[in-house]
């Protein structure tokens, strides 16, 4: 028999006037389960019943929205999330949101939380008393339930909603959601205003809040935007990967399973951007967390872990007959153009600009520029218009800088150097600002950009430190690409000096090729490696020395 069978026989055929202190909780729960086992019509009825309860207080409904907010979530509406955010706090008497709003309106109100900010250091953020306040707290705890379904289809209006949390939490005190309000500005400082030095020591007060009064329902939230968003931008993205597990296994002995698939999406990209791990491993693991999402039904963030699966596959050349690798979204078997529809069809720029980047990417490492740069043309607005602030710009910048350049030495198009000169230049204030991340991806655009204005002496200069860099920071692949860049530089330098200088310089090449294949060998890109061996045999003989240091 249904739930709501049972509930007709224990509590009558109007639950909510018999024994309503009984009934909200079991219906709630009924929600919640229903929910999770993908019984739509249920959940929308459950809902129903609940809310038309006029006599229940709306802070005590906040579990009703949340499930819906869920639910739209997991159809894709992005834009019905949004109305019921908006809704929920309206009814929560807390304020009132503009539907679309004004620049200047997303502008003042971040002014206004920037500079009250400053007046909060960690320890004072550590001292706030414990909020007391249900609608506030049922407010901060819907706003960090659809805050990536704001910044995806309503980017002013999540600027808004972001600053009006923070100054709630610092008016009336934290809540388990303040450490995702804290970790949700900090993402917004950095992206919006760049100030990456006071967004990281917000986010380092919002893990200290999860530490110090036990918010651990908040932690895989907090984590995944700490680390993915903040962080990434002042420290080493080597360190991130082992917090962030810690977080996804905290957050699924609790069961906040939405927050898991966040945080899960988040640390399927940092595999992919920092390398630590090899590609083998790497598919291995995205795999996993394919199958957790599908049973989870967590469609719209596997979307993003399908993208970034099938990049490491079609470097790794693993069984492509093996169905483990078939691309999925919604459990069926779709093409690469059906991913770009489904982007477009849910406006969701994201996911369409990040797919365009990774494909860019292929391109540029099976040696068709062209392609690649024609792909990554619309990716411009990358961080600037969209997406500011993610672990993944600096990235997207390199490669569409680069390929860029590449192309322009095959089609000679000007608009090719014009825009690899714009990604250099943000690569460098990132740099300038103390991003570690983005040193020996300046160095490597640099080095290719002085290489087609003839500047020999300061080319070698900075793909040397490209290497170096790289090298030291542990990006096993872009120490290869770097080291494969260098020796076609070197073998099509031209020939002007005497046949020991010549011989010395075609020695290097393979030298420096061998690195690369060693590079990408050990990191598990075999289709990579065995495109060097089709394209370049004169530049990898078997006596070539390909010892890499560090990387041994």
């Amino acid at each position: 028999r249904s739930f709501k069978e049972r509930s007709h026989k224990c509590l009558g055929s109007n639950p909510f006037q018999r024994d309503c202190e009984l009934a909200l909780p079991l219906f709630c729960c009924a929600t919640e389960a229903a929910y999770c086992v993908g019984l739509s019509d249920r959940v929308e009825e459950y809902i129903e019943m609940v809310q038309s309860q006029t006599s229940i207080p709306e802070y005590q409904k906040i579990r009703i929205s949340l499930v819906k907010i869920k639910m739209l979530s997991g159809k894709r509406d992005f834009e019905g999330c949004v109305d019921v955010f908006r809704e929920t706090v309206k009814q929560l008497g807390v304020c009132n949101l503009p539907k679309q709003p004004s620049i200047f309106r997303t502008l003042w109100e971040l002014t206004k939380t920037t500079n009250l900010l400053k007046r909060y250091d960690r320890r004072k953020i550590q001292e706030l008393p414990v909020c007391t306040d249900p609608n506030i707290i049922g407010a901060l705890s819907t706003f960090t339930s659809s805050f990536y379904q704001l910044y995806l289809c309503n980017p002013n209006l999540c600027v808004i909603a972001t600053c009006k949390a923070v100054r709630w939490s610092l008016k009336h005190g934290h809540s388990p959601a303040t450490p995702s309000v804290l970790a949700i500005m900090g993402m917004l400082l950095v992206g919006v205003t760049g100030d990456a030095k006071k967004a990281h020591e917000i986010g380092e007060a919002a893990l200290e809040l999860c530490d110090s009064y036990g918010y651990k329902t908040a932690l895989p939230q907090t984590v995944g935007i700490v680390f993915g968003f903040v962080r990434c931008w002042t420290k080493p993205m080597q360190d991130f990967l082992t917090p962030m597990r810690y977080a996804i296994d905290i957050g699924t002995r609790l069961g906040i399973m939405d927050d898991v698939s966040f945080l899960v999406n988040t640390y399927g990209f940092l595999m992919i951007l920092t390398q630590t791990a090899t590609l083998p491993t790497t598919i291995k693991e995205l795999q996993g967390f394919r199958h957790m999402m599908i049973e989870m039904k967590h469609i719209d963030h596997l979307s993003f872990t399908e993208i970034n699966l099938q990049f490491a596959i079609k470097m790794a050349n693993v069984n492509l007959e093996d169905p483990e690798n078939n691309f999925l979204m919604t459990g069926d078997i779709v093409s690469e153009d059906k991913i770009l529809l489904t982007a477009e069809q849910n406006k969701d720029v994201a996911l369409s600009a990040y797919f365009k980047y990774l494909m860019a990417s292929l391109q540029l490492y099976f040696g068709r520029p062209v392609v690649g740069a024609d792909l990554a043309e619309n990716l411009l607005d990358f961080g600037v218009k969209y997406s500011q602030g993610a672990h993944c710009v600096p990235r997207v910048t390199f490669i569409l800088g680069l390929v860029s350049v590449l192309a322009f030495k095959e089609d000679k198009k000007l608009r090719r150097l014009r825009v690899a000169e714009i990604m250099k230049k943000r690569l460098a204030k990132w740099t300038k600002q103390g991003n570690p991340n983005a040193v020996h991806f300046l160095h490597l655009l640099r080095a290719e950009l002085f290489s087609v204005k003839k500047k020999r002496k300061l080319a070698l200069e900075e793909y040397s430190a490209a290497v170096k860099s790289s090298m030291r920071a542990g990006f096993k692949m872009d120490f290869a690409l770097s080291s494969e860049l260098l020796s076609l530089f070197y073998a099509s330098s031209p020939h002007t000096g005497n046949e020991e200088t010549r011989l010395k310089e075609i020695s290097q090449a393979r030298f420096h090729m061998g690195r690369a294949l060693k590079a990408y060998v050990d990191y598990g890109a075999a289709n990579k490696a065995k495109h060097l061996h089709e394209i370049y045999p004169d530049l990898l003989c078997e006596e070539t020395d390909s010892t890499v240091p560090g990387f041994a």
